[in-house]
């Protein structure tokens, strides 16, 4: 019991929201991870020493084109189109293995039950065969051609690998005599063509942060927070950067500008938390990066601030009920405990530690248990606990609220007057068990020793009405009518 009282204290300490310290403090945990993202990677470039794969999506009207072989019109003779080949990645870069590839060309002219196939390379290394469907072309309008499947193989790259794209084409005609011809078209808005690859392009990763607790209106305490940024293609892959904040601040989100240098290799952002009249607490540092696909990459990282002027808060006990008409042998003494919040109207989700205790007439304590329940400034809530009685005996029920370990017993967290242990944390009361007579009509309707659980609000007050109405109707169990209600309530 005292080694999970500490634990859980300790959590709660660890959320800092009654501490006093001399000086602000900050704690940074978080890694960063890889994210993998589908990436459109675009088809420029007619002659064959300017053919690239670039994430620029298309812009111009004026459409590219490069003829298809004629011998691949036969039935049965595929030929080579070209090879498109990507810039040096600039980093360490990730494709999914097994990830989905997706491919598009558009074509035109007048061969009939045109295919293409096109093979993915990374690294030198085969990645996969892809073929689209078969349609006949027309002269005058591109058709769109797509195929798709999954990468196949492991495949990481380091700065300056590179990835390409071969096309193959073959028709179905059968005269060798004809003078048909087909062309692939590319690289216009109206017609953009390319691949889609699950990729690992950005890179975000934790470098340091700083933090200024000096407080005055001119300099409030800041958090600064700096971030690596890592890209596959270069600066044209990011359009977007954000951050944020999440905490306990009402629970909102704190929408933040991030500061990065021309070539967006570092991100800094910065939160004045004094201005924001922070309180200590378990804070959620969110930057968002956007590409040029649209996709978001993103870091998290928590950062655990203590500060000395986070405002008053008190957890104030308000009353302790027995909610049995008579408590019996062998059965669960139901207990509420009402506690308030009272403070600064903008903090939620406050965690106190709720202690009870059950003494016997011999002063010996035969149950105790701690519980933690969120609970918001301004609010009140009820925490059940259920005690099953195994002898006929008067009880003491003590109750602290905001309860911590100390050399002294029923020692409280000094969070309002310091140096002075508070007053209205402690509540008592008392009940009496009666043993069952033989043959009578009382019984247990729960026979666990051990706690059944607890709840807040409403639920709890479910919980106790449920709890009370079995009760009645077990002791009114002869009755045929009353039985069927009995049998009602389980049912439901």
């Amino acid at each position: 019991m005292k080694k999970c009282l500490i634990f859980y204290l300790a959590f709660v300490m660890l959320l800092g929201v009654l501490a006093v310290h001399p000086q602000s403090e900050v704690d940074a945990f978080g890694t960063s991870q890889y994210h993998f993202q589908p990436i459109r990677i675009y088809m420029y470039g007619e002659d064959e020493n300017e053919r690239t794969l670039n994430l620029s999506r298309p812009t111009s009207d004026e459409e590219q084109t490069v003829d298809c072989p004629s011998d691949g019109n036969m039935q049965g003779v595929q030929s080579t189109v070209g090879t498109w080949e990507s810039e040096p990645v600039k980093k360490l870069t990730r494709v999914r293995a097994g990830g989905e590839f997706n491919f598009t060309i558009w074509a035109r002219g007048d061969v009939s039950d045109v295919q293409f196939t096109v093979d993915l390379t990374i690294r030198g290394n085969d990645a996969g065969t892809f073929t689209t469907e078969r349609k006949n072309l027309v002269e005058d309008t591109p058709i769109k051609f797509t195929a798709s499947g999954n990468v196949q193989g492991n495949h990481s790259m380091n700065a300056g690998d590179t990835f390409s794209i071969t096309i193959h084409f073959d028709g179905q005609e059968t005269n060798p005599l004809n003078n048909k011809h087909a062309e692939i078209v590319f690289g216009s808005k109206d017609y953009p063509a390319g691949i889609r690859l699950e990729m690992c392009t950005i890179y975000l990763e934790h470098e340091d942060y700083e933090i200024n607790d000096e407080s005055d209106e001119e300099n409030p305490e800041t958090i600064i927070w700096d971030v690596k940024l890592y890209r596959t293609f270069g600066p044209e892959d990011v359009v977007a950067v954000a951050g944020s904040v999440h905490g306990p601040i009402d629970g909102e989100t704190i929408f933040l500008d991030v500061q990065h240098e021309e070539d967006m290799s570092h991100l800094k952002m910065t939160w004045g938390y004094g201005k924001d009249h922070a309180w200590s607490g378990t804070y959620q540092f969110n930057i968002s990066v956007t590409d040029y696909n649209g996709n978001n990459w993103w870091i998290t990282r928590r950062f655990d601030i203590v500060i000395p002027s986070s405002p008053d808060i008190d957890f104030i006990f308000k009353g302790i009920q027995v909610m049995n008409e008579k408590v019996y042998v062998d059965q669960a003494a139901i207990i509420n405990v009402s506690i308030e919040a009272v403070g600064d109207p903008h903090l939620k989700g406050l965690a106190p530690v709720t202690y009870i205790q059950i003494l016997n007439s011999s002063g010996e304590m035969v149950y105790d248990e701690y519980r933690t329940i969120s609970i918001d400034t301004g609010s009140e809530r009820v925490i059940t606990f259920f005690w099953v009685v195994k002898v006929p005996d008067s009880y003491t029920v003590k109750v602290w609220i905001d309860y911590m370990e100390g050399e002294e017993e029923g020692m409280f967290r000094e969070n309002n007057d310091e140096g002075t242990a508070e007053q209205n944390n402690y509540g008592e009361t008392t009940f009496e068990a009666f043993k069952k007579e033989s043959g009578g009509e009382e019984e247990a309707w729960y026979e666990d020793t051990t706690l059944l659980m607890y709840m807040g609000g409403g639920a709890t007050a479910l919980i106790v009405a449920i709890a009370v109405l079995v009760l009645f109707i077990k002791r009114r169990r002869e009755d045929k009518e009353e039985e069927e209600k009995e049998e009602d309530i389980y049912e439901f």
